[in-house]
């Protein structure tokens, strides 16, 4: 996402009074837990960061977590269809 998209949805956000749950990405070619990129870019330490492991691409992992400032915390995720 550009710097501007993500601005532009923070105001919305922001304007509609909404709350951001989550942020998610993919790692094409690694597990589904924080690199050190991730956890350097973890801004938003109240918000879950999934991530899509797609090293098997046939069957995708998907894991979230809460990256802290100490620490790197398992959430539970449950997926709904």
């Amino acid at each position: 996402m550009s710097p501007q998209d993500q601005l532009r949805v923070f105001e919305e956000i922001e304007k509609e009074s909404m709350e951001m749950l989550a942020i998610y990405h993919s790692h094409p070619h690694t597990i589904p837990f924080p690199s050190e990129t991730d956890v350097k870019l973890a801004f938003y330490p109240e918000v879950s960061s999934i991530i899509i492991s797609l090293k098997e691409k046939e069957n995708p992992i998907v894991k979230a977590f809460r990256i802290g400032k100490e620490a790197i915390y398992l959430e539970e995720l449950e997926v709904i269809s």
